[in-house]
């Protein structure tokens, strides 16, 4: 029996609702080589934005369960060098950003420790480590800045973009884990 005719008036609505929502989930998702991520239809818009523009954006395929996605900004040099910054948030003050930049980059300053990763998307990386309350680190947490990673895929001297991530909450592995997993959002 079909569930939108047991009553008109009763289901009417909450049907409609069903085949509009399933319209409004596929302008409100991106996708990596590993999953869906269902998101604000604004940020989808702006992501696609800036891929038209030649820029790669990266998504990591793992994030610590207590981290949620919770904001997106888009900026950058001018309108036809877009970058963009992914926002993850956690309890308290907790947070990790992956972010893109056209230019203005520069080196940071050392942690205490220095943690090594491998991605096939960005080879050899290094993350620096920051005791709370260091110089470089005002926070009460351990706080994690990357290396500013290069994609190897070939792009225009136009389109080239660096990437970094920076964050308090996780440990070393998902450091290293979230920077491994960095995957680009599909067209």
């Amino acid at each position: 029996m079909n569930v939108c005719k047991l009553s008109r008036f009763a289901l009417a609505i909450p049907c409609a609702l069903l085949f509009s929502s399933n319209a409004f989930a596929a302008d409100s998702a991106v996708f990596t080589d590993l999953k869906t991520i269902q998101m604000n239809a604004a940020w989808v818009k702006q992501i696609k934005n800036v891929q038209k523009h030649g820029v790669e954006v990266f998504y990591p395929n793992f994030m610590p369960a207590r981290f949620k996605l919770v904001n997106m900004k888009f900026g950058g040099y001018d309108k036809s060098h877009p970058d963009y910054s992914l926002i993850f948030q956690g309890k308290g003050k907790n947070s990790v950003t992956i972010e893109s930049a056209y230019e203005g980059i520069g080196d940071g300053p050392d942690g205490y420790k220095k943690l090594k990763g491998y991605s096939k998307t960005f080879g050899s990386f290094g993350v620096d480590v920051f005791k709370p309350h260091t110089e470089g680190n005002d926070t009460n947490e351990f706080y994690y800045l990357s290396d500013w990673l290069e994609s190897k895929k070939k792009t225009t001297a136009d389109a080239k973009r660096f990437y970094n991530l920076y964050g308090t909450g996780i440990t070393d592995k998902e450091a290293i884990a979230i920077l491994e997993s960095l995957s680009t959002l599909k067209k």
